[in-house]
């Protein structure tokens, strides 16, 4: 797609949380792309197990702004649900989001469309909707194996069919990079304008002592735990911040 007006071209981005969820790479890189062209964030829908669930079926898009009016958020109509299991009613389903996406897109004046797929749980949408390129990007070993896997048959099925593939970290480009010949590395970064700033000091902060040790990001079985529990009883003086949401498993529970 080299060569083309970038103002001409919509993203069709398949995400695996919602757009008013913890701020994440997706959010900051598509919202980043959004200054220049139309992109479709497309909220997880619902299964059609808990789509009678009224705590459930609530709009999800709400918690936060996007910062651009060319980012649009397609929430999941509560009689488009997923049907896991159900490949079928799940690609009936799935399709028809996707169409109208890309009809919204179009209508904002697009005339070559992207297909940004973020997990291999999409790989279908490939053959459900017209788009001109398709991208997988991994930020993650979607696994999530605390060992070392090999890479899944769908997902090596995905790695070949897209046209181009991103890589957030060098441990996932050399396990994954020689798939597909048309493979990017893009290094995660930081927004350096918004942190550089100084800004006034959080109340719940205040409180606590320094010296401070921070972390912003998902409270994972990733993370070195028995290190840090180490470093905390040897440095008692010492203030350990963790800012993010807790992911469910044993290591992280208390």
């Amino acid at each position: 797609m080299s060569g083309i007006d970038v103002s001409s071209v919509g993203i069709i981005a398949l995400v695996p949380d919602h757009w008013g969820n913890m701020w994440q790479a997706r959010h900051h890189l598509l919202s980043r792309v959004a200054e220049r062209c139309n992109v479709a964030w497309m909220n997880p829908a619902h299964h059609w197990r808990t789509i009678f669930r009224s705590h459930n079926a609530q709009r999800s898009d709400n918690a936060a702004t996007p910062p651009d009016a060319r980012l649009r958020i397609c929430d999941a109509p509560l009689w488009l649900p997923r049907f896991h299991g159900q490949r079928r009613l799940d690609d009936m389903t799935l399709g028809l989001r996707l169409r109208a996406a890309r009809q919204s897109l179009v209508r904002a004046g697009a005339r070559h469309i992207v297909l940004y797929l973020w997990r291999p749980e999409f790989a279908s949408a490939l053959r459900l909707v017209r788009h001109h390129l398709s991208c997988y990007h991994i930020d993650d070993e979607y696994s999530f194996s605390t060992s070392d896997v090999p890479t899944s048959p769908d997902e090596l099925r995905l790695l070949n069919q897209v046209g181009q593939v991103f890589i957030h970290s060098e441990t996932m480009l050399r396990a994954k990079g020689g798939i597909n010949p048309h493979t990017s590395h893009i290094p995660n970064g930081v927004d350096y304008a918004r942190y550089s700033q100084s800004t006034p000091e959080p109340d719940d902060l205040r409180a606590i002592p320094g010296p401070r040790i921070g972390y912003s990001g998902w409270l994972k079985p990733q993370i070195n735990w028995p290190l840090l529990q180490a470093l905390a009883e040897r440095h008692p003086a010492w203030s350990f911040v963790f800012v993010g949401d807790q992911q469910r498993q044993p290591e992280v529970a208390d």
